[in-house]
């Protein structure tokens, strides 16, 4: 990922901070430590500042840049993510879109960024294709 930052939208690897067990903010990570594997997962930030929105601001301003290539849905809530039953890949998300319900099925440029599932009560499901 870090390398994607830097080549696609021109971050400066110097600038990452690595804030892993440092107290405070380096205690968040990792976020569910009763999961396997949670040991290995590490808290880092794209330059020295925290909760500033920084990584998102660059990324917004890539696709603003490139509005008239992509296709990109806000407010459009997934209500369920479909799941390749043979390699437990997501292929698709069905989403609320203006009162509609929409299916968007994966394509190799494609990506689902469901952000914030775990702050309602309300979560998903997960389906098979």
């Amino acid at each position: 990922m870090a390398e994607i930052l830097v080549n696609d939208f021109g971050l400066n690897k110097d600038d990452f901070v690595d804030w892993t067990g440092y107290p405070v903010i380096g205690v968040m990570s990792p976020e569910y430590p009763e999961f396997e594997g949670s040991e290995t997962i590490g808290l880092w930030t794209t330059h020295m500042g925290t909760s500033d929105s920084h990584l998102y601001q660059i990324l917004k301003d890539h696709v603003v840049k490139n509005a008239d290539k992509i296709d990109v849905w806000f407010q459009s809530p997934a209500t369920e993510l479909i799941q390749d039953p043979m390699s437990g890949a997501i292929i698709g998300v069905k989403v609320t879109r203006d009162g509609q319900k929409a299916t968007s099925a994966r394509s190799t440029a494609s990506s689902y960024a469901p952000a914030a599932l775990r702050t309602t009560r309300k979560w998903f499901s997960i389906t098979s294709a």
